[in-house]
């Protein structure tokens, strides 16, 4: 509820009141193409409280300054001399937002109604919740996956041979969220991090993101989790995604998968106890290789230096 003290939850230290109810934060690097589409949706909200607009600008070499230049006095800007990436400019511009809640939204997404931030204002601050997401759709329309689950081996090898696709729907949002028709609101294990809404409190008291390239959202909700928060998918608010706009400007697939698979290792380091890392490192070695060579095998060049991609890294002996 904005502009009243709640009463702590959690153990998490309660902000005074903000000056207003959302910051929409949104870090970017040459998105000149597709900044201007998002700003223009984000500011047609409708949000009981206010909202502000911190876009951070990654030292962009394109014409995202220009763009900016044109909501001047609508849009907070904060200029990096270097990329800082998307924990690096999220962190910075959440020590500088005034809202209660927090919202970090992706360049390259649009607002797909006037009610998507006070929709999602109103599921970050109910009781137990710390963090929310929307859901996403693709340029066409379709569902893009949003909900995600820890890793296990169980969940590894199901996944990684697709015996998920036999199980029913309902299993799968426990099982496989990723896979899984996303048709209601529910609790899941963490989020996609292109549109995340999470109580300003929250975010501070947990230290912000990660500064490791990918998995930014999954340990952020991991550690909220910790705390007794739940993570919420919300799947009335909608929010259109591109994907991977700025990424795929910086790196190949390729590279992207063998970050990715970096980050995936370097949560297990954080969170997971040695015999339980080692048994998913082992069984995720075996089902990207399965799938390299699988790909390889049938002409699937591309996709094949994916997975090799990753799997070369999982080959690589374990932290001790």
């Amino acid at each position: 509820m904005a502009g009243g003290l709640r009463a702590a939850a959690h153990g998490l230290t309660i902000m005074a009141p903000a000056d207003v109810r959302v910051s929409v934060i949104i870090a970017t690097w040459n998105a000149a193409r597709v900044l201007g589409a998002c700003l223009d949706s984000v500011l047609l909200q409708e949000v009981v409280g206010g909202y502000e607009v911190i876009v951070v600008d990654n030292a962009s070499t394109d014409d995202t300054a220009e763009v900016l230049r044109g909501y001047e006095g609508r849009v907070r800007v904060i200029t990096n001399d270097h990329n800082a990436a998307y924990a690096g400019a999220n962190n910075l511009a959440a020590r500088e937002a005034r809202g209660e809640v927090l919202f970090f939204l992706n360049s390259d997404t649009e607002l797909q109604t006037p009610g998507v931030l006070e929709q999602l204002a109103r599921a970050a601050t109910s009781d137990g919740v710390g963090l929310v997401g929307p859901r996403l759709l693709n340029p066409d329309g379709t569902l893009q996956p949003s909900c995600a689950a820890y890793p296990t081996v169980l969940r590894t090898v199901l996944v990684g041979v697709g015996l998920h696709r036999l199980l029913p729907d309902r299993l799968r949002a426990r099982v496989a969220p990723y896979f899984w028709s996303h048709s209601e609101p529910r609790d899941t294990d963490w989020l996609m991090g292109a549109a995340l809404a999470v109580r300003a409190d929250v975010f501070r008291k947990l230290g912000g993101f990660w500064p490791t390239l990918y998995l930014e959202e999954t340990d952020l909700a991991y550690r909220a989790r910790q705390r007794g928060l739940r993570v919420r998918f919300d799947s009335t608010p909608r929010v259109m995604h591109i994907g991977a706009h700025s990424l795929s400007q910086r790196f190949t697939d390729a590279e992207r998968a063998q970050r990715s698979a970096t980050a995936e290792l370097a949560f297990l380091d954080a969170h997971y106890g040695r015999v339980r890392r080692a048994a998913i490192r082992a069984a995720a070695l075996l089902t990207y290789g399965s799938r390299a060579l699988a790909h390889a095998l049938a002409g699937r060049r591309a996709r094949a230096r994916v997975y090799f991609a990753m799997t070369s890294v999982y080959a690589k002996p374990p932290r001790q």
